[in-house]
């Protein structure tokens, strides 16, 4: 689901110019493993891997922007836009948006979560901790 929200915002965020990255779990552990990788994001060598460095990971990218996360309990609500998608409302609580996808068509889900994420990002509805500041 991550690869499909990432495709449709690389072909509907015109300010994206292409440029969204999709972020599963799996990637950011082995980014944050690898101190080659976490240089890339200007993570300095000496930080080791661990939990902490997967929080620096994830800011890191955050810095970076125009990433799609899968679940991560780290990011707080007003440090991203979150979507959830299950039949159960109170597993989401601080989600921007809530699917269920027993009721929508599984082709349709990447479409509204980009669709309404592009609302929020550009229509100013973000709350006031912008992306770029997340440590």
């Amino acid at each position: 689901m991550v690869g499909e929200i990432t495709d449709y915002l690389n072909e509907y965020d015109d300010d994206g110019d292409g440029r969204w990255l999709s972020a599963t779990n799996e990637l950011v552990e082995k980014v944050a493993a690898d101190a080659n990788y976490r240089q890339l994001l200007g993570i300095p060598e000496s930080d080791p891997p661990g939990p902490d460095g997967f929080v620096k990971t994830l800011a890191a990218l955050c810095r970076r922007g125009r990433v799609v996360f899968e679940a991560v309990d780290e990011l707080e609500p007003d440090q991203a836009f979150h979507a959830g998608i299950g039949d159960t409302p109170g597993d989401f609580e601080g989600c921007h948006l809530i699917l269920n996808p027993t009721l929508i068509d599984r082709k349709c889900i990447p479409h509204i979560i980009g669709d309404v994420f592009l609302e929020w990002f550009h229509g100013g509805y973000r709350r006031t901790s912008p992306l770029h500041e997340v440590e």
